[in-house]
């Protein structure tokens, strides 16, 4: 389980909070995976094409 500690955009990342769990990015679970293996599926997002994120908040889910 990955939480947001810090939002280092938040102009691309306007409803995504700290505090959130990711849980999908795109098509890929990250619920399990390990924190370097989330910033890879991150990184491989192109940039200026909107990705879909799915987080758990509050002990719901949300896409933000």
């Amino acid at each position: 389980m990955l939480q947001v500690k810090h939002i280092l955009d938040p102009g691309r990342c306007k409803t995504l909070q700290e505090g959130d769990i990711l849980v999908r990015i795109g098509n890929r679970d990250v619920l399990d995976m390990k924190h370097k293996d989330v910033v890879t599926v991150l990184k491989s997002c192109m940039q200026g094409v909107p990705t879909e994120l799915v987080v758990e908040r509050g002990g719901t889910f949300s896409h933000p």
